[in-house]
């Protein structure tokens, strides 16, 4: 069992993929964040055909992760029957990104599942949402023609609301290609100083929440198709404000 860490030194600049994630919705970085941990994106995408027998599976996540969280109790790669195989682990801290490899190649024309649990932890925020697995077929003999093809999550679009108003999110506008039934997973990823806020129902495809002060509330859905989550988390940024009241 090998168990590598990669440390490089950082540069001094925002956290490049909350940074991104954020910017993209045109809002600045959070002040409050939830104790809550997200994947943005896995490689090779889960679903994957033709995979290389040496591959290793990339998860880059929404902050660096806590170096004591990381072990193969909570990443691992398993086959076709659930059996965990020998494993190298890799956790790249300038890009928050932790891959998980086979120690010897894996077996051409077979499935494998990387599987990314719910011990994982982030250096500021709290654990995973919810334990991802990502399967592939490696090999041109590999299951792919019949595999799966991972969904798509859409938390709805950007609004605005007054402070006291009830927000409903809405994850409606997700699809799977294979027209499996999604299970969408919710969370605020950012809420204002003095904020209260919490979902009503966080695997509801539209959960709500009360915008209690003025302020940025970002919300961050993931949707899974019973086989295999999106490749990417998607964002919705809701801002309450105080209507100003006219004077005579």
């Amino acid at each position: 069992m090998k168990f590598n860490m990669i440390h490089r030194a950082r540069f001094a600049l925002p956290h490049p993929l909350i940074g991104v994630a954020l910017l993209s919705l045109g809002c600045q970085p959070p002040t409050t964040v939830e104790s809550y941990l997200a994947i943005i994106h896995i490689t090779p995408a889960p679903g994957s055909a033709n995979v290389s027998p040496t591959t290793s599976v990339s998860a880059t996540f929404s902050e660096a992760l806590d170096d004591d969280s990381i072990s193969p109790i909570s990443v691992w790669i398993e086959d076709a029957n659930g059996d965990a195989l020998a494993e190298t682990i890799n956790h790249d801290t300038d890009t928050w990104t932790l891959s998980v490899g086979p120690e010897a190649p894996l077996e051409t024309g077979q499935s494998y599942t990387a599987v990314f649990s719910t011990d994982l932890v982030g250096s500021t925020s709290g654990h995973l949402l919810q334990e991802v697995r990502s399967t592939f077929w490696v090999g041109s003999g590999g299951g792919g023609g019949s595999g799966n093809t991972a969904p798509v999550g859409d938390a709805g679009p950007d609004a605005t609301v007054l402070v006291g108003e009830t927000v409903t999110l809405d994850g409606s506008a997700s699809q799977d290609a294979d027209g499996d039934e999604l299970v969408h997973t919710w969370a605020l990823l950012e809420i204002p100083p003095e904020s209260k806020a919490s979902l009503d129902d966080p695997n509801a495809v539209t959960p709500s929440f009360l915008a209690d002060q003025i302020g940025i509330y970002t919300a961050v859905l993931m949707v899974n198709d019973g086989e295999s989550d999106a490749d990417a988390a998607d964002y919705v940024q809701i801002e309450a404000f105080v209507e100003e009241s006219s004077t005579p």
